[in-house]
């Protein structure tokens, strides 16, 4: 339960949680200004206005995702795949050619990166993840990075001063930052590395594997 949260000098605390039909809520609320008490609220009653339940409504013929499955690569067409079934619940991405793979992200920490990479070994034996496209420098999407150690990282201006400082360990990463398109040649098969804005992250990129037509993106926009 939360206690208290606070913008600037207000501060609001929050007491005595119980379960109602609309879920846990706070049934005492305390409101503060620099640490003095503003107002009280001791018998507070919180459910969604008439608006609202419509808009939550689910429509007609909504199903639920199906379950997630076991860990695989599914197989995107000319050597691009998507990466599914992670406990996560997040979905990497990759391209094979004929001498190299680019894996796109790396989330959402070292032990799914090794479980992923092994995933990625067996869709593509023999040859090496050359290429790790960061989509951006949050942690949830390149906790992983340490499974990749010898692969180069692609990663959107000034994406560097934020790796290294979540992996101060990794003194070789062999980084490049691009500011222009990037396209990385795996023989036979290339992925398009594109740095584009967005209010997400400043370093964002996306990358686009042309023989497949498939576009990879992480919090570049959400469905």
């Amino acid at each position: 339960t939360l206690a208290s949260a606070a913008v600037g000098d207000e501060e609001y605390r929050y007491g005595d949680w119980r379960s109602t039909a609309h879920g846990l809520q706070p049934a005492q609320v305390e409101r503060r200004r620099k640490q003095a008490p503003v107002a009280r609220w001791s018998d507070v009653r919180i459910a969604p206005a008439p608006d609202e339940v419509k808009a939550l409504a689910m429509p007609q013929g909504f199903r639920p995702a199906p379950p997630p499955g076991p860990l695989r690569a599914t197989p995107l067409g000319d050597g691009a795949y998507r990466i599914d079934g992670a406990a996560s619940g997040y979905h990497g991405g990759f391209v094979v050619g004929a001498r190299a793979v680019a894996l796109f992200d790396a989330p959402v920490g070292v032990e799914e990166a090794r479980l992923v990479r092994a995933i990625i070994e067996q869709a593509a034996p023999g040859r090496p993840i050359a290429y790790v496209v960061l989509s951006h420098h949050h942690g949830d999407h390149l906790a992983g990075l340490p499974a990749y150690a010898q692969a180069r990282v692609i990663a959107g201006a000034c994406a560097g001063t934020a790796i290294r400082r979540q992996f101060p360990s990794l003194a070789s990463l062999r980084l490049r930052e691009i500011t222009a398109p990037l396209d990385l040649d795996l023989g036979g098969r290339t992925l398009r590395v594109l740095p584009l804005p967005s209010g997400h992250a400043t370093t964002m990129v996306a990358a686009y594997a042309p023989r497949s037509q498939t576009l990879f993106q992480g919090d570049l926009f959400y469905l």
